[in-house]
């Protein structure tokens, strides 16, 4: 067995290199229901000799289940390396992944909280999109994660030593990577890293909306509604590009006010809470970059938070601090930026 998984149901999914389960056949994933064996279909095959058939199992949201692994066939279709089981048929996600040959393999799979699929392995294509060894399936299409991961910048008994992913784990906004990797976007990164997603929520009245990033809420009261129908938020966890040298802000947000079109929402007001690295002060505030200064203020604090109020529009938010000293702050696994 190389990847285990439970379903909607408490049955036990099963997944590695085997043709039989119990007494029936079952080509490298089955599935236990308390009392019995049952394949999946036919399964799915095609791996190259030696290299591992299923390594990877996650099961949606909808209670689909997702293989991953070396097999190039699900169910008499061409899968390549990542495939869905919808209950009674295979399905293929998109064109799949590409690698070098004979290694190309799908060996770790998240889901973030809006549904997205990460996968992760060895491979430089997810589809048609370029993407080293990470990627992220949206149910209809591939993408990478911002400049996504490298390896050693060398070759290795004539191969190209490309970067590869073994474990993926996903958690309040943040996808963690491990792997055999030495950058992760344009930051050094030794093997592990850490991706911010956005997350999302429906505005549906006046009230106060919680978003959590890796365990550090931002809060948005929207006191005057407007059109406003959706707010979507992205942590960076980088200094702000363009914060000057004795202006820290440790880290930045992304945040997007939309109406029910999912174009820029007007006629709203909202009061901002974010967290903060720093022992809030007078001296700190929320501030937005306008292109060519920054707009600062701060109306209230907490022993980690600052609050501004009358907010009438959403983008880039930092908190800034002014210490002299700007790697006086906290440190972060690297990000991988979009």
């Amino acid at each position: 067995m190389r990847a285990l998984a439970v379903d909607e149901a408490g049955d036990l999914i099963v997944g590695g290199d085997f043709t039989t389960a119990g007494a029936g056949d079952a080509r490298c994933v089955a599935r236990w229901d308390g009392s019995m064996w049952n394949a999946l279909g036919n399964g799915v095959s095609g791996a190259d000799w030696g290299k591992p058939c299923v390594t990877a199992i996650g099961i949606a949201a909808n209670g689909d289940v997702i293989v991953g692994g070396a097999f190039t066939d699900a169910g008499g279709i061409s899968a390549a390396r990542i495939a869905r089981w919808d209950g009674s048929a295979w399905h293929p996600l998109g064109s799949g992944m590409i690698g070098a040959p004979g290694e190309a393999r799908v060996a770790a799979l998240a889901f973030d909280t809006a549904g997205n699929l990460y996968a992760g392995g060895w491979f430089f294509n997810a589809g048609p999109a370029s993407a080293w060894s990470l990627a992220r399936w949206n149910r209809t299409d591939w993408s990478s994660l911002g400049g996504g991961l490298k390896g050693m910048e060398s070759w290795t008994f004539g191969i190209l030593a490309y970067p590869r992913v073994s474990a993926l784990a996903y958690a309040d906004g943040a996808l963690f990577v491990d792997g055999w990797f030495y950058s992760a976007g344009d930051k050094p990164a030794n093997h592990i890293a850490q991706w911010t997603a956005p997350v999302g929520e429906e505005i549906t009245g006046p009230g106060v909306y919680t978003f959590y990033h890796n365990r550090l809420p931002v809060r948005v009261a929207v006191t005057t509604l407007g059109d406003l129908a959706r707010i979507n938020m992205q942590r960076f966890d980088a200094q702000h590009p363009n914060a000057p040298a004795d202006f820290g802000t440790a880290y930045h947000w992304q945040i997007k006010a939309l109406n029910s079109s999912g174009a820029p929402a007007t006629g709203y007001s909202v009061n901002l809470t974010l967290s903060t690295a720093f022992q809030p002060n007078v001296g700190d505030q929320i501030c937005r970059y306008t292109g060519a200064a920054w707009d600062c203020a701060a109306d209230s604090f907490t022993s980690n938070a600052i609050t501004r109020n009358g907010i009438t529009e959403l983008s880039d938010w930092a908190v800034g601090n002014r210490n002299g000293n700007p790697f006086d702050f906290r440190r972060y696994l690297p990000l991988i930026v979009r």
